[in-house]
């Protein structure tokens, strides 16, 4: 149960640091140096109940070695995200944020989570490249790939 409210906590940092326009801005009327008051942030959310599975599937990892998905996540709470390194905008984002937002949890709590980070680009994605990438935001987050139809399997790849 404490693991789920960690994990609440550290969705509702992720999106309270990425995604404002989901939320209600409320001014609570108390004096702030900048704009004259506080804005709360409120977190509308819920939790899916029963959570969703995790998907079964192999891809290498920025090692070179096969990473079993759901072999090596089972017992961990895993944020499993799609994207590619050479995105100007939203990947490096939520990455950062994802980032910042892990490191106000205590490393206790963080080492039970597993980030997992697909590219969606295998083509131009190397795993050389796509750690490099990772290690910006945070070195325990684990890279993926593979190839196309392997990932399309489990994702859908937008053409082009």
């Amino acid at each position: 149960m404490r693991l789920r409210l960690y994990g609440l906590v550290l969705a509702a940092l992720v999106m309270v640091g990425g995604c404002e326009s989901g939320f209600t801005q409320a001014q609570s009327g108390k004096p702030d140096i900048h704009r004259g008051v506080i804005e709360e942030t409120v977190y509308h959310g819920g939790i899916v109940t029963p959570p969703l599975p995790k998907p079964s599937f192999t891809l290498t990892d920025t090692s070179g070695a096969p990473f079993d998905f759901s072999a090596r996540t089972d017992g961990y709470v895993t944020l499993l995200f799609f994207g590619y390194t050479h995105c100007t905008s939203i990947c490096p984002m939520q990455m950062a944020t994802l980032s910042a937002a892990m490191k106000q949890l205590p490393q206790e709590v963080t080492d039970r989570f597993k980030v997992v980070f697909v590219t969606t680009d295998p083509a131009h994605d190397n795993p050389r490249q796509l750690r490099t990438w990772l290690n910006n935001f945070n070195k325990s987050f684990i890279g993926l790939s593979g190839g196309r139809s392997c990932i399309q399997s489990f994702w859908v790849i937008p053409a082009g």
